[in-house]
């Protein structure tokens, strides 16, 4: 919100608000991402079990929500395509 209006108050171009818009959301999303992935793997190390039923049961819980919900659908699907992305890029950072 800030950033659209210091876009406002340097009148800059009305397409650089908008691409900041977009680019706050994209960030607040993966920051979402990053900090459900550390509570889960934080959670499942302090009780001593493996974070895969975690993970399935957050999935399940999207699911049942989505089902019961369909309007959740685009954004559920939106998450975890920012999950994956933390994934793949924590992987490539790894493999270096």
């Amino acid at each position: 919100m800030a950033l659209l209006s210091l876009s406002d108050w340097l009148k800059l171009p009305d397409p650089i608000g908008l691409y900041v818009f977009y680019a706050a959301v994209i960030f607040g999303i993966t920051c979402l991402a990053e900090l459900l992935y550390q509570s889960i793997e934080f959670t499942a190390v302090k009780l001593s079990h493996e974070s895969n039923y975690y993970w399935a049961s957050l999935t399940a819980l999207v699911a049942i929500a989505a089902i019961q919900n369909s309007s959740l659908l685009g954004y559920a699907g939106g998450f975890f395509m920012a999950l994956l992305l933390r994934a793949t890029i924590s992987r490539l950072i790894q493999a270096l």
